[in-house]
């Protein structure tokens, strides 16, 4: 499960990504929600640290859908977005804290 922040139309989301394009995670949750009748458990609102092992709120969700994911390719093509359509922001958009190292 690769997950990216990007910005895509005036707005910024979080998505599931491979080397040419992403998810949004709205999707993913709405993909996964329809065909398997389960709960993604808030998923389609969840920040990128929500989806993050081990204390995020929506990592079992996340992890299921993208689990999902990869076994129905297929099924969530259509909402696919080319990378080169979106603008990929750093991962953690205002980290806690700052290690640096000289």
């Amino acid at each position: 499960m690769r997950l990216c922040r990007f910005a895509h139309e005036g707005g910024e989301k979080v998505a599931f990504y491979d080397d040419d394009s992403i998810l949004p995670l709205e999707a993913a949750a709405r993909f996964y929600s329809e065909a398997t009748g389960g709960d993604a458990g808030g998923l389609a609102s969840a920040s990128i640290e929500a989806c993050l092992p081990p204390d995020g709120n929506a990592y079992v969700s996340a992890r299921a859908v993208a689990d999902w994911i990869s076994d129905n390719e297929e099924s969530v093509s259509s909402s696919r977005i080319s990378l080169s359509d979106v603008q990929l922001l750093v991962p953690i958009a205002r980290p806690p804290k700052m290690f640096l190292l000289a």
